[in-house]
């Protein structure tokens, strides 16, 4: 997570990456509570186990 990132819309972003099914890369559409807006994140995993995802509006989101 950056300072671009609220710790809601990162949770939003590990719950729509679960929910898409954690392909290793996929486009998902993530509401932040905090601005109300959608925002494109666009998510990769590496052969680590470690996604990051970045979009929005400069925002960075690492999963485990």
């Amino acid at each position: 997570m950056n300072s671009m990132t609220s710790c809601q819309f990162a949770s939003n972003v590990a719950a729509a990456y679960r929910a898409a099914g954690s392909p290793p890369s996929t486009t998902l559409d993530v509401t932040s509570p905090v601005t109300g807006r959608s925002y494109a994140m666009s998510c990769t995993a590496a052969s680590s186990g470690l996604v990051t995802c970045s979009g929005g509006n400069g925002a960075v989101v690492h999963l485990r």
